[in-house]
């Protein structure tokens, strides 16, 4: 049996492990921090890539504490999806996706907030199906129109026997029914995907409902994208977990 799994398996872990140690914030990582460590540490790696590497970490210790010559069979042998997804892995780490590669993203609408509510209750119908919005304020700030301060809205304006009247409302409207949730965060354009993944997870606090791109992140700057929760599969996806 050949050892190619093997030894391509330790080539790609051995690139991961240095491009870890090089991108670490720890002086002392360079040389002497443990892999796992390096690992757990890292803001280049989603949670379900920690979990993953560090479980391959032990057929790693595996392999290379039990020396074996050319031509005959490792202690462990990686199966073949096993030294794909860790070649797939180095790629990935050396060259994370970024946000807008990934999703494909295009220039959202930005609305005012003397906009009439029915311009966001289009795009929340067919086809767009869009659970929130950009919206600037008087003050150029960029906020979030979302579903849920809508339904908010409602709630309150409701009469038993009458409804509710959104003929005059505007979109300005809604914005104190805007909970925590509500929020949007700026990222600028070259923002990664595996940022996002964790910005969503809750890794800075309340994950927001969605992230604007601009180019530098500014609330001055024309939006060039947006994800949302709902993206988070195909963040997940890039990043092969």
């Amino acid at each position: 049996m050949s050892d190619t799994n093997a030894r391509r398996f330790l080539d790609a872990f051995h690139a991961i492990e240095q491009v870890l140690r090089d991108r670490s914030t720890k002086p002392f990582a360079k040389n002497e921090e443990g892999f796992s460590n390096l690992v757990r540490d890292s803001k280049e790696l989603a949670e379900g890539q920690k979990q993953r590497l560090r479980q391959y970490s032990r057929l790693r210790n595996a392999i290379v504490h039990n020396p074996y010559e050319d031509g005959l069979v490792p202690i462990a042998s990686p199966r073949n999806d096993v030294v794909q997804w860790m070649e797939a892995q180095a790629i990935i780490i050396e060259r994370p996706p970024l946000v807008k590669d990934v999703l494909k993203l295009r220039d959202p609408q930005v609305l005012s907030e003397d906009d009439d509510v029915s311009i966001f209750l289009a795009l929340a119908g067919e086809p767009t199906n869009f659970s929130q919005a950009p919206v600037r304020d008087v003050s150029g700030k960029l906020r979030l129109i979302t579903t849920n301060s809508v339904a908010r809205w409602v709630a309150e304006q409701y009469a038993p026997g009458m409804g509710v009247v959104l003929d005059n409302a505007r979109v300005r409207d809604f914005t104190r029914f805007a909970e925590d949730g509500d929020r949007l965060v700026l990222k600028p354009r070259d923002l990664r995907a595996v940022e996002a993944a964790r910005i969503f997870g809750g890794s800075a606090g309340n994950p927001p409902a969605a992230i604007v791109l601009t180019e530098h992140g500014k609330d001055s700057e024309t939006p060039l994208g947006m994800c949302v929760q709902a993206d988070v599969a195909a963040l997940l996806r890039s990043l092969g977990v």
